[in-house]
């Protein structure tokens, strides 16, 4: 069987190209999860124009709709 040859990289320049796609793999999809987002400009004027009401429960639905948002808030992100 013939001999291996390895070829080394003396230099060192091969590193820098690991770190960097190293770090291109974890920094690019942290800031896609954490960059702010805006509201929707339209969103923000129809729920300010509705009337709310303060019935029990109306009251409940808002307590239930607004504890669910946060997992609503990861799902949108990934979609």
């Amino acid at each position: 069987m013939a001999g291996t040859k390895f070829q080394y990289d003396e230099s060192g320049t091969t590193f820098y190209y690991f770190v960097l796609t190293f770090m291109a793999l974890v920094v690019i999809p942290v800031t896609y999860f954490y960059w702010p987002r805006k509201e929707k400009h339209e969103e923000v004027e129809t729920t300010s124009k509705k009337k709310k009401c303060h019935c029990d429960a109306c009251a409940m639905k808002q307590n239930y709709m607004k504890s669910k948002e946060p997992t609503q808030q990861v799902k949108q992100r990934f979609m």
